[in-house]
């Protein structure tokens, strides 16, 4: 025996089971009408989005952390470089006193004179600071800087 299929209010659309794609409106494709019921109910995804959003929340929060890590040392690096000129310039305005003027400027400045190098009017500078990062994570940073004279080429 044949059992007519369920009245739907949209006779358009079709139910899928295990065996048959059947029309709401109409007989069933195989020998036989299913005796399982013809709507497959999926188990309760209730808050499942929660899960997913609480996820991309944490991954955000990672990406943030990481990003203000390296602008942070890219700040750094800025005030290495600032700190290296300035002790180079510092140098230079006074040749026969130069490195101890370039590592007072740069003291000034919240770095440590590495390297300095004074060839007559010529001074280069190295300089190192030292970073202050979550986790352990502290590299030094070096400012490298050369002040002196413009040599200037003339063609003959």
């Amino acid at each position: 025996m044949t059992m007519a299929p369920p009245t739907r209010p949209f006779a358009s659309t079709l139910q899928i089971c295990s065996r048959w794609v059947v029309p709401v409106t109409g007989r069933a494709a195989g020998p036989t009408w299913p005796t399982w019921p013809m709507v497959v109910r999926h188990r309760d995804q209730g808050g499942s989005m929660t899960v997913v959003a609480t996820g991309l929340l944490a991954v955000l929060s990672v990406v943030c952390l990481l990003a203000s890590a390296l602008a942070a040392l890219v700040a750094v690096q800025h005030r290495a470089a600032a700190a290296a000129d300035l002790a180079a310039l510092a140098g230079a305005t006074s040749p026969s006193r130069a490195c101890e003027t370039a590592a007072a400027v740069a003291r000034d400045n919240g770095a440590v004179l590495d390297r300095c190098e004074s060839v007559g009017p010529v001074v280069t500078v190295q300089v190192l600071v030292e970073t202050d990062m979550p986790f352990g994570f502290a590299p030094t940073i070096r400012g490298r800087a050369r002040s002196g004279p413009a040599v200037l080429a003339t063609t003959k």
